[in-house]
């Protein structure tokens, strides 16, 4: 509530709202009703004014109605709240990777296990493998040794006994 000698100026804000800025807007109007229409103040009757006073009432509403364009104080606040809301969401993303991070990490320590182990048993299996084939080359030259010893004695008479 603001008054001079002849007028009194009312205004309703909520509680938020700051209160240098609602005596601010007060004195704005104040200033308008002195210089536009205070001759005729004098003599209105009820509602009178409210056509004439609408005008520049609205955009002084208007202005004051969002307080990030007159009061820097509000608006720096709204910047840093909306720095502070970004922080907050890297903070969260970066725990969120840095979660799925620890499980590639465990996923690649399991990867490098199996791994081993794998190249563990690949290395037994060709161990196991040359040794089977090198069987199989005794087994196969044992089996020809045989087969030409008996075409050599069968064939050779000096060998059989006989002359």
């Amino acid at each position: 509530m603001m008054a001079d000698k002849t007028h009194m100026y009312i205004a309703f804000a909520s509680k938020e709202y700051p209160e240098r800025k609602a005596y601010e807007m007060l004195r704005q109007i104040r200033t308008e009703f002195t210089e536009k229409e205070a001759a005729n103040a004098g003599s209105a009757t009820e509602n009178s004014l409210s056509k004439s006073c609408k005008k520049w009432l609205q955009a002084a509403c208007a202005k004051y109605d969002n307080l990030n364009s007159v009061d820097k104080v509000s608006e720096i606040r709204a910047k840093v709240d909306d720095v502070k809301m970004t922080m907050e969401n890297n903070v969260i993303d970066m725990l969120n990777q840095h979660g799925k991070l620890e499980d590639l990490e465990d996923k690649a320590e399991d990867m490098r296990t199996e791994a081993s182990r794998f190249k563990k048993n690949a290395t037994k299996l060709a161990s196991r493998f040359w040794w089977q084939n090198c069987r199989l080359w005794c087994v196969i030259i044992t089996v020809v040794l045989i087969v030409i010893l008996i075409v050599i004695f069968s064939l050779c008479k000096p060998c059989r006994g006989e002359r």
